[in-house]
């Protein structure tokens, strides 16, 4: 009896299966390509400039526009395993070409100050819980009353 073939991981033939909605609310499985040291280039470009629709219309190897015939939930999915398909492999790729990883310094640094200021949120937002819990696990105490007295003639005074 012999074994049924496999079918090689995405990573090795490039390709990888996704299904897409539209926002005629149709869905389609396409593939999602694993860009070529040209294509990388261009995406880098993209990514630089914050271009998402370009991202994704690369990474589907479709036309210009046609992201935005996609549901944003959908586009936000291809946007992100685009994202780990081809940006982890220019990152492999920039170990040996110095132009592609002159290309990914900017996105890498802005990246990086992105984590920094999530990790500076994240202690302020821990100092602040420690103060406020601080604050209210210790009520403030009431103003003191002032003191009154009557007067001989039935008159109020406040001391």
């Amino acid at each position: 009896m012999s074994t049924p073939p496999t079918t090689p991981p995405p990573t090795l033939t490039g390709h990888e299966p996704i299904t897409v909605r539209f926002t005629d609310g149709h869905e389609e499985t396409l593939q999602l390509c694993e860009l070529s040291l040209r294509e990388l280039h261009a995406f880098l470009t993209a990514m630089d400039r914050e271009d998402s629709s370009t991202l994704v219309e690369l990474s589907m190897r479709r036309e210009k526009g046609w992201a935005d015939t996609l549901t944003a939930e959908s586009a936000a999915e291809v946007l992100e395993r685009a994202t780990q398909v081809n940006f982890t492999k220019a990152m492999r790729v920039a170990a040996k070409d110095a132009s592609l990883a002159l290309k990914l310094q900017p996105i890498v640094a802005r990246t990086l100050d992105t984590v920094k200021q999530a990790q500076a949120m994240q202690e302020l937002e821990a100092e602040l819980r420690n103060v406020v819990g601080s604050t209210l696990s210790s009520p403030p105490s009431p103003a003191p009353l002032p003191s009154a007295s009557v007067g001989e003639t039935g008159s109020v005074s406040s001391t």
